[in-house]
């Protein structure tokens, strides 16, 4: 007798395969206006609690100061506080800190939706000279994978002893990244992997 097959869900649907065939195909021109005018908004609140917290605050501070120093190597994307160029990966790193540092940060289907759904896609966005249409696009299919993820495993009313945004927010920003870097979807699939991998401390 076969083992059964751990990637099926018991229908029969390969269901992390189908939100990386949405991921990959999601377009600019299939996103509601009212979509992509509170992506913007989304992108203003986090520029501006990234400005906040770095202007103001020491972590932000000494987040950006590591940073700066231990990415200044390849010059790829900005750390939005000091304007420091730096690694991409260096970049979100400061930024997503920063964005998380006051309690500014929005809150919604996943816990915390902007830091996690902004931070990777703007640094990559930054760093492959990639449109404004794209970012928008990334952001709300973070922002879609969080929510929906929210609500697949964790039903309102449930009681949680971690911190779901980390939980939900790895993977939306991975699948953010994923639109963002126009990956294949054979490898969003394997980026949606990783990412819940990740969550899991691995």
């Amino acid at each position: 007798m076969e083992a059964p097959d751990a990637t099926l869900t018991p229908d029969g649907r390969m269901v992390t395969r189908e939100l990386a065939e949405w991921v990959a195909g999601l377009g600019y021109d299939d996103l509601p206006s009212e979509v992509v005018e509170q992506a913007g908004r989304v992108v203003a609140d986090y520029l501006g609690e990234t400005l906040f917290v770095g202007a103001t605050k020491p972590w932000g501070q000494a987040i950006a100061a590591f940073c700066a120093v231990d990415g200044a190597c390849r010059p790829e994307a900005t750390i939005i506080a000091t304007g420091a160029k730096v690694m991409a990966s260096k970049a979100a790193l400061a930024n997503g800190t920063m964005a998380l540092g006051f309690e500014y940060a929005d809150f919604g289907g996943g816990g915390r939706p902007y830091p996690f759904s902004v931070t990777g896609p703007l640094a990559l966005a930054e760093a492959y000279h990639k449109s404004g249409r794209d970012l928008i696009v990334s952001i709300a299919i973070g922002y879609e994978v969080m929510a929906r993820l929210m609500s697949a495993t964790m039903p309102f009313g449930t009681n949680v002893s971690v911190y779901v945004p980390a939980l939900m927010g790895t993977v939306g920003s991975a699948a953010a990244c994923a639109r963002m870097l126009g990956l294949s979807i054979d490898n969003t699939n394997y980026a949606l992997g990783l990412g819940c991998a990740f969550t899991g401390g691995t």
